[in-house]
């Protein structure tokens, strides 16, 4: 069974928040380093995968990783329909206009994480 845990991101400060919290079915958010409510809007929530790049570096959504094996090729984590994928740029795509999804498996060896969505480029990525 894999670790549930999750990170978030602060929106407007464009920090990591450090600490536990806790998201209650209504979209509110409590921070347990102060235990105190916040705007739910403020924050991105983001799940770890339960996998772990070639360097042990732990895979979130919202990551940015390249395929090791395939150069330079890269995607951004992403959760859907109870899964996670990798998400990449393609002009040709079944899953919409310029996006392509593969489903990411145990294979965060072959993979590094190289950033994330809020602090890489968008050219970057």
């Amino acid at each position: 069974m894999r670790e549930i845990k999750f990170r978030a991101w602060h929106n407007y400060l464009r920090k990591w928040e450090r600490g536990d919290f806790a998201v209650m079915n209504s979209g509110t958010i409590f921070l347990f380093a102060g235990l105190y409510e916040v705007d739910a809007l403020e924050y991105t929530i983001e799940q770890y995968t339960g996998l772990k790049d070639k360097n042990g570096v732990e895979i979130y959504e919202g990551d940015v990783i390249v395929d090791s094996d395939n150069g330079e090729e890269r995607s951004v984590v992403v959760h859907l329909n109870s899964s996670f994928y990798r998400e990449f740029k393609d002009e040709w795509s079944r899953d919409g206009p310029g996006v392509l999804h593969v489903e990411l498996f145990g294979e965060g060896l072959t993979h590094e994480v190289i950033g994330n969505i809020h602090e890489t480029k968008e050219e970057e990525v």
